[in-house]
């Protein structure tokens, strides 16, 4: 049954490669990327495995961490205990398969701010993201189209102890290399030098976050997108709307995204 499926609504592809960021926890993988496939940076696809023990098809949404220049498809994920799609995702191996749906979906892009206002000078994006969130965002950074469009970009990432900032030296490579781009870890229960052991919705209310990077959070010039724990999503939804951000409506375009499933 799942193979008579499969041309229609998915393809078959191999997992080239897993990656450990932390034990039993976090990991990446690579897989194969069918030809025809498309997206756009930001988006997330519906990943599927067989469960052994009937046979069947179990389906997950996660975002794409490639850009879709690349040739491959990189995924990262957080293992749940006692998921059932974790349990099969926590044994699998390279060379293994993986069932990828053709379509992919997601409103977590920059198309969201596409506008008379996107070449505006003085154009900033933030990304804010917690946890798994920043998928999208690396995504987003490693399209050349982005950077097109932004004069500034800001990613805040903000994890409970150091070892689950997952991608930080690919993002210290590029803050280092580029200098209209600024990476901010942010620890909730761990202290460190360099790293502000905060949340992030307090880090943005304090002010702090504007004079870490020290750059203004003003509606007019910034773009904001948010990815990651709905809690802190849908906090922060409320802070920025009382200070002027909006969400893309119909014809009007907006400053802020956040990805649907979330909210």
């Amino acid at each position: 049954m799942i193979e008579a499926k499969l041309s229609k609504n998915y393809t078959s592809q191999i997992i080239e490669n897993i990656k450990i960021w932390k034990n039993d926890s976090l990991f990446s993988i690579k897989t194969t990327k069918d030809a025809s496939y498309n997206f756009q940076p930001g988006q997330f696809a519906r990943l599927g495995l067989i469960n052994q023990n009937n046979n069947t098809l179990i389906w997950r949404a996660y975002s794409i961490v490639s850009a879709p220049h690349e040739d491959f498809l990189e995924f990262y994920y957080t293992i749940i205990n006692k998921g059932e799609f974790s349990k099969i995702l926590l044994n699998l191996k390279e060379n293994d398969n993986i069932f990828i749906e053709k379509k992919a979906y997601g409103f977590l892009t920059i198309n969201q701010f596409v506008g008379p206002n996107i070449k505006k000078k003085n154009n900033k994006l933030w990304l804010i993201a917690t946890g798994t969130g920043l998928s999208a965002y690396i995504s987003i950074l490693r399209d050349h189209k982005t950077w097109k469009y932004f004069d500034k970009i800001f990613l805040i990432h903000s994890t409970k102890f150091l070892d689950e900032l997952s991608y930080k030296k690919e993002l210290e490579i590029l803050s280092k290399t580029n200098k209209r781009f600024k990476y901010l870890p942010v620890t909730t229960r761990e202290k460190s030098s360099t790293i502000s052991e905060t949340r992030i919705t307090s880090l943005v209310m304090s002010g702090n976050l504007e004079t870490l990077t020290k750059e203004k959070l003003d509606p007019e010039s910034s773009k904001i997108m948010l990815c990651g724990n709905p809690t802190m999503v849908l906090e922060m939804r409320k802070i920025l709307y009382d200070r002027g951000f909006y969400t893309s409506k119909q014809h009007i375009t907006g400053n802020l995204a956040m990805e649907r499933y979330w909210i």
